[in-house]
């Protein structure tokens, strides 16, 4: 079944009437934090080459005594580098409007004024954004593009219940249609999602879609166009800062040290004090306390916050001049200040995993990119509209295409530490 048709100018009807109010306001978790991040640092264009970071794994040298009464010297020795070779995946989010709402909304801005809203204009400035969010879940996951996963209790009927283990509902975008998998990521075909329920953080999401059978225990929702059975896409937090030493690290194999990340398993228990202070040294002890000194933050979603603000709450005592009155007190940490975990900045969002908390050292990630990514491909109509085909026949239904070719690794991942496993607050476990 495909996606519901909201491309017609009679499917914009809704704001095509004479309406005062044109600040239009999405509905749906776009959250980009992640990505947004990364963004801000320094990205290689590549070319058809594969792109290459040498990680160095040891100094060199041979230390010993020095017999200096005339014995015999050491034998030194050199560095010994790695190297990741790293591909960017190609992306695209496609647009689509017909002949008719791309006259209307042309005609936005003139005397007549017959519609309030350019809509076009608008979907076309939101792919941009739809793409940076589909980077920022991508983001969350390994390097096969799963972006739910069937629950336990899937029964081939709606609303298919999804896997609140990592990520829900969360991950995935209303009137998109995706590919459905078994467990072992063969493709059983495509679900368009129709309707997702409200996310509650720690209790089973749910959501509609046109062929629930296809979605089965265990299995898996991925991106339109990945292999089956081999799905590739670019790699996430799982890939890059992880402690398994099971596969590679862009062709470096985890067996070797210096690509698995420090970690804590918090065994469930809720985020607290211990699993931060055993990630903290696991990490001083993978690099040394004062390369540890280097600038991070921590990533987590942001029902960790609860533990964290019910373990960590502060009373404050406030002393009253004469004249004045008593000020009530504020049970809550105020949201406008920010969270901070051991001195440092905690970038919660919301399409992150639940039970992860990542320490993160921003200045190490790094982004590849092909030329020519992040725009629209070059199309014979107004320099990016494709007249859509059917069979052998032109329409008046017209698609856009925004692409992107990226891929996200590190240049140390010892640098890096993540403690998986947490288990959720109570207060978020009973269903809303």
């Amino acid at each position: 079944m495909a996606p519901p048709v909201n491309y017609t100018a009679q499917s914009a009807i809704a704001i095509m009437r004479q309406v005062i109010d044109t600040n239009v306001k999405l509905s749906q978790n776009m959250d980009v934090g992640l990505d947004k991040r990364i963004a801000t640092i320094s990205a290689y264009n590549v070319g058809t080459e594969k792109f290459r970071a040498p990680l160095q794994v040891d100094a060199g040298g041979q230390v010993g005594g020095s017999p200096q009464d005339g014995g015999p010297l050491l034998n030194g020795n050199g560095s010994e580098f790695l190297q990741f070779i790293i591909v960017p995946v190609s992306h695209e989010v496609a647009i689509t409007s017909t002949e008719l709402m791309n006259r209307i909304s042309e005609d936005a801005g003139g005397d007549q004024r017959p519609i309030i809203l350019d809509v076009v204009s608008l979907l076309i400035s939101k792919a941009k954004l739809k793409m940076a969010h589909f980077r920022n879940c991508l983001l969350q996951g390994y390097n096969e593009g799963i972006l739910a996963t069937g629950d336990a209790t899937c029964n081939g009927a709606n609303p298919v219940p999804l896997a609140m283990l990592s990520f829900g509902n969360r991950l995935l975008d209303l009137n998109n249609v995706y590919q459905a998998t078994d467990a072992n990521l063969n493709v059983l075909g495509q679900v368009t999602v129709l309707g997702k329920s409200k996310p509650t953080g720690a209790t089973v999401d749910t959501i509609t879609v046109d062929n629930p059978a296809l979605i089965v225990a265990g299995g898996f929702l991925i991106p339109l166009n990945y292999a089956s059975a081999t799905p590739v896409g670019p790699a996430g937090l799982q890939y890059i800062i992880t402690a398994t030493q099971a596969g590679d690290m862009f062709g470096v194999q985890r067996t070797v040290e210096q690509v698995q990340a420090a970690s804590a398993n918090a065994g469930t228990a809720p985020l607290s004090l211990g699993v931060i202070d055993a990630l903290d040294v696991r990490k001083s002890l993978s690099n040394g306390v004062d390369a540890d000194a280097v600038d991070s933050f921590y990533y987590t979603n942001p029902v960790q916050r609860v533990t964290a603000n019910q373990f960590g709450f502060a009373k404050r005592v406030e002393m009253n001049k004469a004249g004045e009155t008593t000020q009530t007190m504020d049970i809550s940490p105020v949201r406008t200040h920010g969270w901070k975990i051991s001195g440092k900045d905690v970038q919660d969002d919301s399409v992150a995993a639940v039970d992860y908390l990542y320490d993160i050292a921003p200045s190490l990630l790094g982004k590849a990119r092909y030329p020519g990514s992040q725009k629209f491909m070059t199309g014979p109509i107004k320099g990016f509209w494709y007249q859509r085909m059917v069979g052998g026949q032109h329409t008046t239904t017209y698609d856009a295409h925004f692409q992107d070719s990226w891929t996200v690794y590190t240049r140390k991942p010892w640098q890096h530490a993540v403690a998986h496993n947490l288990g959720l607050n109570a207060a978020l476990t009973v269903a809303a």
